[in-house]
């Protein structure tokens, strides 16, 4: 039973131009999926999208285009209604790339932060102070080596 019948080819045909998986043809037919796929793609029906694949509309595509390089990405997500990996893939896809500016901004921003969340806690010293527990590890520092002569060398 490995040759494929007129009537199973057309079939194949139908259901896919139908959008139907290679999987519903396989299942319909009583094939193995590998053999379906295979003989879809000799007989020239393109491979549909994965139905796990997030598509987002042309609209939001154009959105993305004009917004991802200067904003957020947790804007962008709750904006077009999708996981950041699905943000992360489809700029990928895009070539989407943030802008050096954006970035600086963020970082700066980021440091600002940390330095208020230290101070507000407690946990940022300010220039200049010595920590004790530093200064109590001295004589653990690394000294130089003496001039004494090897012991391996004697």
């Amino acid at each position: 039973m490995n040759d494929y019948t007129q009537s199973e080819i057309d079939i194949m045909r139908q259901m896919h131009a139908q959008g139907r998986s290679h999987k519903d043809i396989a299942d319909a037919l009583g094939r193995p999926l590998q053999s379906v796929s295979l003989k879809l793609s000799k007989i020239g029906c393109k491979h549909l999208v994965h139905p796990a694949t997030i598509c987002i509309s042309d609209h939001d595509r154009e959105w993305l285009r004009a917004n991802y390089p200067h904003t957020r990405n947790d804007i962008c997500v709750m904006v077009l209604g999708i996981s950041h990996a699905t943000l992360h893939r489809w700029a990928r896809r895009l070539r989407l790339r943030k802008t050096q500016a954006f970035m600086t901004e963020t970082q700066l921003h980021t440091a600002a932060c940390a330095k208020a969340s230290h101070l507000r806690n407690g946990t940022y010293p300010p220039k200049g102070v010595v920590n004790p527990n530093l200064a109590r590890g001295e004589q653990y520092r690394f000294k130089p080596k003496s001039s004494t002569t090897n012991p391996k060398q004697s």
